[in-house]
């Protein structure tokens, strides 16, 4: 989850507060902030999380997410932008995303 460390980690420490105590427990360990002894992390938890996490960063001000060398991410990385991406488009934030390979 390197990857999805390095995609949604300053975003999760300015604005995690505002994730429901499961999905933010479950990005925190996602993420390694927290220890998974006590969670067994459900991957849908972590994509529900990080998909409220770039909305509520989106109503502050744009943000474009950016994925380049598809190729070199975990299976856990790939999957939480991807399941993002069904929802972009419907947001009245101004957001964006560009997955390249």
């Amino acid at each position: 989850m390197a990857g999805l460390m390095d995609l949604l980690g300053e975003v999760f420490d300015q604005h995690g507060a505002v994730l429901p105590a499961p999905q933010r427990s479950a990005l925190a360990v996602a993420l390694l902030r927290e220890s998974a002894d006590q969670a067994n992390v459900e991957p849908g938890a972590v994509s529900a999380a990080a998909l409220g996490l770039v909305r509520h960063a989106a109503e502050e001000r744009p943000v474009l997410l950016a994925i380049d060398d598809r190729q070199w991410l975990d299976a856990a990385t790939t999957a939480t932008p991807r399941f993002g991406g069904a929802f972009v488009g419907s947001w009245p934030h101004a957001c964006g995303s560009k997955v390249a390979s």
